[in-house]
């Protein structure tokens, strides 16, 4: 055999091999031959698939509390707005939008005395 004809073979071998990986059963027949072909045949289905789809988060919640103490009201607030502002730059510089940042509560508490008097710091604090 020469090279040319084993070449062939094998390209003939190759393509009807593939064309035997590609090719589906089918049933073909009357109905009442497929009635009784498929009268013992199992009646279940197993179907399995797995799917992953990834997108960019498009909203995020993030509830930050921010604590700031004083002896005064008025130097208390202004810390607590320092904190917020640097916070809220600290948002801007990793691309979140000032307008998307909101304070939703604020609230300003008294140390209670019974505290003070014992060198203690309020539960918490």
């Amino acid at each position: 055999m020469t090279k040319l004809t084993l070449r062939l073979r094998l390209s003939v071998f190759y393509c009807l091999a593939a064309v035997s990986v590609l090719a589906q059963a089918e049933l073909k027949g009357t109905p009442a031959e497929l009635a009784l072909l498929l009268t013992n045949a199992p009646r279940s289905v197993l179907v399995t698939g797995e799917s992953e789809v990834r997108v960019q988060a498009d909203r995020a919640i993030l509830s930050v509390q921010i604590t700031t103490t004083a002896k005064e009201l008025g130097t208390a607030l202004r810390a607590n707005e320092q904190v917020r502002s640097k916070f809220t730059k600290l948002l801007e510089g990793q691309g979140i939008d000032a307008g998307q940042v909101k304070a939703s509560k604020f609230s300003s508490t008294e140390k209670h005395a019974v505290f003070e008097r014992q060198g203690q710091e309020p539960p918490g604090q």
